[in-house]
């Protein structure tokens, strides 16, 4: 396959359909079907060994797939060695040779490739202009910072001028300061480019805050593959609601009572309409209201946060977090009245994990 003309540089889709990978008796990724739009920034997400890793470096052609098959642009790229898939690739280590300076370490593959002079001249201008690397040229990566050698290892993706970008937990070696900095500027180096990013992470607020959609994986599967506001409202299953949000949903199980569900066994009925049986209940801390006339709960202690007060509260059939103004005066002990509104509550088969739409608080 011909390296693509810099009018073919804007980013190519590319969809995935049934890839699995199956290292001896363990299977890292099982029956993964997406598609990502041209110009997108999806990011995958998830627990550290659920597979996130493992599938981007089958779309990098690091690991030849068991079954399935990928395509990019349209084109079958399943069995195609990486120099040929038209991609870049940015590591969690960077990648950059200690020996070479800035300017060296960012056009090495162009002149592996024998580029010529001028061409890689206007390459790299336009690289080191993007990412401020103009002033850090001449020096070596032991004399930069963590976040300078980060901006080299996207120069070098930039140079390219591959349609496609993919980031393997590139922010994970840097302090938290540093990595929302970096956040903002790959999210709007992309924007620019209109190149299409894959980019891997386990940090939740990195995928939330940077993606077009997130595609979670949990154990090799795919989860959900949504935008992080679909994400966060309408988690598909148990684990997607568990992971997304900090701190995550509250899930209680329910019982079932006479005219509704009650949270523990012979309660009274607190959802009118609502089966029980099997059925977890879910709600978001800040969408728990203390107000009169709630669900009595007793406060068992609370984490201030600054903006934000955390209450762990006792309530019938288990814990719930509250999310509070941080000037809200609640302490450890106190007896307070929790108000589940309605139109915030979501449900899961307690077998399946699986959302049920088909339940309606007061149907």
């Amino acid at each position: 396959m011909s390296e693509p003309s810099a009018s073919e540089c804007r980013g190519v889709g590319i969809s995935l359909r049934s890839v699995t990978k199956i290292f001896g008796a363990f299977t890292a990724v099982n029956d993964v079907s997406l598609d990502i739009a041209p110009g997108e920034f999806l990011v995958i997400l998830g627990p550290s060994g659920c597979g996130k890793s493992t599938l981007l470096r089958l779309v990098a052609g690091l690991e030849s797939v068991t079954s399935g098959s990928m395509l990019m642009g349209g084109a079958d790229i399943t069995a195609l060695p990486p120099a040929d898939r038209r991609l870049s690739m940015v590591f969690q280590s960077y990648a950059l040779f200690p020996h070479l300076s800035v300017r060296e370490n960012i056009v090495f593959g162009l002149r592996l490739r024998k580029r010529g002079a001028q061409e890689v001249a206007e390459r790299l201008e336009i690289a080191s202009r993007l990412l401020g690397l103009g002033e850090l040229l001449d020096r070596k990566p032991s004399e930069l910072s963590g976040g300078q050698q980060q901006r080299v290892a996207l120069g070098r993706a930039i140079v390219s001028k591959k349609p496609v970008c993919l980031m393997d937990e590139p922010l994970s070696n840097l302090d938290a300061k540093l990595r929302n900095s970096m956040r903002r500027e790959i999210h709007a180096l992309q924007r620019t480019l209109g190149i299409t990013m894959i980019y891997v992470t386990h940090d939740q607020v990195e995928a939330m805050t940077m993606a077009d959609r997130v595609a979670l994986l949990d154990g090799g599967r795919l989860v959900q593959h949504a935008t992080p506001a679909e994400l966060y409202s309408r988690p598909q299953t148990v684990f997607a609601a568990r992971f997304i949000g900090t701190p995550p949903m509250n899930l209680v199980p329910l019982h079932e009572a006479e005219g509704g569900a009650a949270l523990e066994p012979g309660g009274a009925v607190v959802l009118p309409g609502v089966p029980g049986k099997g059925v977890l209940l879910g709600v978001r801390p800040e969408d728990i209201v203390l107000a009169p006339g709630g669900l009595p709960a007793r406060v068992l202690d609370t984490e201030f946060l600054g903006a934000d007060l955390l209450a762990r509260c006792a309530l019938a059939g288990g814990e719930v977090l509250v999310r509070l103004p941080g000037k809200r005066e609640v302490a450890g002990g106190d007896g307070v009245r929790l108000v589940l509104p309605p139109q915030a509550l979501h449900f899961f088969d307690a077998a399946s994990g699986r959302r049920r739409d088909d339940i309606l608080c007061g149907a």
